[in-house]
């Protein structure tokens, strides 16, 4: 995926695109790669699996890749000047980590992946780019999607229609393998659909309560490279936070015992909001505290050990899934709506896996969509958010404003 600047094509699509419920599909024909399994948890293909951008900072990035035969592999970033500097990755079985620093902040790098085998020099394998953090209040833009992982043909697509708008990261609300998390359904399910979109834009998860179902995650974990800086005692990639323009964001398993999220999730969580200087504040874990559709014993817990922080800490938005469509809740503060100081509570659960349908909303629910497949798409400049539901078809169903002045909604 190719990045650049593509904002006044979104604004002139966005504004053609009639609101409402598009019942029609789209289908497409795909290709599903044969994968083979390999002893170290994972499934490659005859060429290897990935690049994967993960953390990306105000003057570096992290790549990580997967390689069958090769036992060396490094990065070599082009800078502004036009010099080659190369970055040596880590090998762990025939999983590969590079990270690249020194770089400046919002600026466009190439990069290219040298492999070299027992019997030769390192040869090029692949090559792609990305984009370092940007600072302060630079406008960016990003995706929210989850319950994805089904390799499904409407996985794909979507998948292709997230591809075509600028984006500077993604959010995942968790379940990306469906039915257990299993490894070896991660080339399938999460690295072939999002090919593209993976080796340009980093990607940041949370686990759902199919991911958990092999060895409590583990498979999620040994995949990701996600910031070591969560709750004490808690493995690297369950709970974590990172800072990206003029915003703050945190990721929590929200499948942890409700005592894990008292005694550890809590203080550090309440810490790291706290002491955010951001300007903007979201949250993004996989079970709703509040929706129209099934609130099970995790949500109840969330709602009761996580909903306090969320509004003593003055968050903006929190991002969820589990429910398999779209739904648009408050802003709740106290459980009642309240556009002035509440916390907007956005359900993006329409990734890819079945779709639900409900009869019902309750009063606090201002959206609600699940007659295809769909993303969220924000874009966000200064004190201004703009949300865009888009479904399948390229079609926004929902859009709404979120001003931080004093949090008002129009």
């Amino acid at each position: 995926m190719k990045i650049q600047d593509k904002g006044h094509q979104v604004m002139k699509r966005l504004s053609k695109r009639r609101l409402g419920i598009i019942f029609s599909m789209v289908t497409v024909t795909l290709v599903l790669f044969v994968s083979i399994l390999w002893a170290n948890y994972f499934i490659l293909t005859a060429y290897g699996t990935g690049p994967m951008i993960q953390q990306v900072k105000t003057d570096g990035f992290t790549l990580v890749w997967w390689h069958r035969a090769a036992e060396t592999g490094s990065i070599s970033v082009t800078t502004a000047n036009g010099n080659a500097v190369s970055f040596k990755a880590v090998r762990t079985g025939n999983r590969f980590e590079a990270g690249a620093t020194g770089l400046s902040p919002g600026k466009v790098y190439r990069y290219k992946i040298y492999l070299s085998g027992s019997r030769q020099g390192e040869e090029f394998w692949k090559e792609g780019e990305t984009r370092t953090a940007k600072t302060g209040g630079s406008p960016f833009s990003f995706a929210v999607f989850g319950d994805s992982g089904s390799g499904s043909k409407g996985q794909y697509h979507l998948a292709e229609i997230i591809e075509s708008y600028p984006l500077d990261l993604i959010l995942h609300t968790g379940d990306l393998i469906y039915p257990d998390g299993e490894t070896e359904d991660y080339q399938k399910k999460f690295f072939s659909p999002y090919e593209d979109i993976l080796s340009s834009v980093p990607f940041y998860p949370v686990l759902g309560n199919h991911d958990v179902r092999t060895e409590n995650g583990a498979p999620f974990l040994e995949t990701f490279s996600l910031p070591d800086n969560g709750p004490e005692r808690l493995a690297r990639g369950r709970c974590y936070w990172f800072s990206y323009a003029g915003a703050c964001f945190v990721g929590i398993d929200s499948t942890l015992e409700k005592k894990v999220l008292e005694q550890q999730v809590v203080p550090w969580l309440a810490d790291v909001l706290n002491s955010s200087d951001r300007r903007w504040k979201f949250v993004f874990f996989h079970h709703p505290p509040f929706s129209s559709g099934s609130l099970r014993s995790e949500s109840q817990a969330v709602a009761q050990v996580l909903v306090p922080v969320f509004e003593e800490t003055g968050v903006d938005v929190v991002f969820c899934g589990h429910n398999h469509f779209y739904e648009r809740v408050g802003p709740l503060l106290d459980g009642d709506v309240n556009p002035d100081g509440g916390v907007l509570y956005i359900i993006s659960g329409a990734g890819g896996k079945s779709l639900r349908t409900l009869n019902r909303l309750k009063p606090y629910t201002r959206a609600f969509y699940s007659a295809s497949y769909s993303f969220t798409y924000i874009e966000v400049q200064d004190d201004v958010l703009q949300l865009h539901q888009i479904n399948q078809a390229d079609e926004v169903v929902d859009e709404y404003i979120l001003k931080r002045d004093h949090r008002s909604s129009i």
